[in-house]
């Protein structure tokens, strides 16, 4: 069940989790790690 309410702190994490991810996707040559990123941050909602 995801949150429907955020506080500010929740928002920061977020954006950071957002820009780490698109950082390591962007600068990885490695599929598998840029797959493992995207699935940490996707099990983050879980």
């Amino acid at each position: 069940k995801l949150k429907t309410d955020a506080t500010f702190q929740d928002a920061k994490l977020f954006l950071y989790m957002i820009e780490g991810a698109i950082i390591q996707f962007i600068s990885s040559d490695v599929a598998i790690e840029r797959e493992r990123v995207l699935e940490c941050f996707l099990l983050g909602f879980g």
